[in-house]
């Protein structure tokens, strides 16, 4: 995976996973409606919808400076896998923190963050050619 696309899935993944993770949870908690109801879940997919919009203006910025500073600053410096994917959880976790900071009502986003932040980590550094290619740049 070349910078480019690393820089781009790390900007869009973490809106885009977090939404994901909602929406699955929603659709877990109101299953019994929807089983007695099924066009409740066109309503769940239409709140979907604007959750989608609202996760990308909201998250769009922190995630563009969550990108560069992992692809500049943590991937290229770091060689543990899994100490990058732990400050990408820390990363996660912050930006969950001040989106609650900002909007009190929405405390599950820290752990929320937390949990975007693994899984978008983990998808950033499972390229080990890249992150060994990086590396070997840096020393050249």
């Amino acid at each position: 995976m070349n910078r480019f696309k690393r820089l781009m899935l790390g900007a869009f993944l973490p809106p885009f996973v977090g939404w994901i993770i909602i929406t699955l949870a929603v659709i877990a908690e109101k299953i019994s409606e929807i089983i007695s109801n099924p066009l409740s879940l066109l309503f769940v997919f239409m709140g979907s919808l604007f959750l989608f919009i609202g996760a990308f203006l909201f998250l769009i910025i922190p995630s563009i400076i969550y990108s560069f500073i992992m692809e500049f600053l943590i991937i290229p410096h770091i060689k543990s896998k899994i100490i990058v994917v732990i400050l990408s959880s820390s990363m996660g976790f912050v930006s969950g923190l001040l989106v609650y900071l900002a909007m009190s009502e929405f405390k599950f986003l820290m752990p929320l963050g937390f949990v975007v932040g693994i899984i978008v980590g983990w998808i950033l550094v499972t390229d080990s050619a890249s992150l060994n290619s990086l590396r070997s740049l840096k020393r050249s």
